[in-house]
């Protein structure tokens, strides 16, 4: 088998658990799967064939599932690295200062 032929089927393969191939007309979603070090799936975004996907908002997620499992705290939405996090057992201080 050539190797354009195994890298067609280790693809073919993700696609199929992912659910995001289209056998019948032989095309994939448009699927982002950010899947951490323990091999679960920790987010999946899955668009139609005719709308796209953001890198940038990739790149913040993997950040911010980085940081989360690193820290141990939690990134509230639209998190970018170096702003305030959630500290789960003082939640409330938090949530003080976004009044």
């Amino acid at each position: 088998m050539a190797i354009k032929d195994k890298f067609y089927q280790r693809i073919r393969k993700v696609l199929v658990k992912h659910g995001v191939l289209d056998e019948a007309k032989g095309i994939a979603l448009r699927g982002t799967f950010l899947i951490n070090p323990e091999g679960n799936v920790v987010h999946e975004t899955v668009n139609f064939f005719n709308v796209g996907r953001s890198i940038d908002e990739a790149v913040r997620l993997v950040d911010a599932f980085q940081f989360a499992a690193k820290s141990g705290e939690v990134c509230p939405a639209n998190w970018n690295s170096g702003k305030d996090t959630i500290n789960p057992k003082e939640a409330s201080k938090y949530f003080e200062k976004v009044k």
